[in-house]
């Protein structure tokens, strides 16, 4: 909620952290302009094509991934309705893909959030890199490792 203290803040490896979804060199307790744009670009892509296939898009909500994760993606595709979450938080098992819209948190997206994607199976993680303005898209989940075994860009027009 607005204002509130705690939804600036999310749990990752047990370690409750600040959010960053600011543009590189901004204040990171806001949230960039080109970041807000992104995140409302995936909104408007996906759910009208998602209720056909049987899921939905949550939007910067928790993921619980046991023991000591409770990331926030930008967006997160999972199995069902909004119902079906009344009461809990989404899990791996429910994600069939994971968002991060990257600007200034690009390398953490890279490195401590691929391995706890990875690791908890997400089968589709990608991250929006508002950097180079590409998608960086991580198949094929290799738990053990907490990398994924296949990895492909896109841009522009692909």
């Amino acid at each position: 909620q607005a204002g509130d203290p705690a939804a600036d803040f999310l749990l990752i490896d047990g370690y409750i952290l600040p959010k960053d979804r600011s543009a590189r060199g901004g204040d990171p307790m806001t949230i960039g302009d080109n970041h807000t744009y992104a995140v409302q670009a995936l909104i408007d892509a996906l759910t009208p094509r998602l209720p056909d296939l049987g899921c939905h898009l949550r939007v910067q909500q928790p993921l619980a991934i046991p023991p000591r994760h409770e990331p926030e993606p930008d967006g997160a595709v999972v199995r069902g309705t909004h119902r079906d979450y009344r009461g809990r938080k989404a899990s791996p098992a429910d994600a069939l893909c994971v968002f991060e819209v990257a600007d200034s948190s690009l390398e953490y997206d890279r490195t401590a959030k691929l391995r706890i994607y990875a690791e908890a199976g997400i089968p589709l993680y990608v991250i929006v890199n508002l950097v180079q303005n590409v998608l960086e898209v991580y198949t094929e989940p290799q738990r053990g490792s907490g990398d994924y075994a296949t990895r492909h860009t896109l841009r522009g027009d692909e």
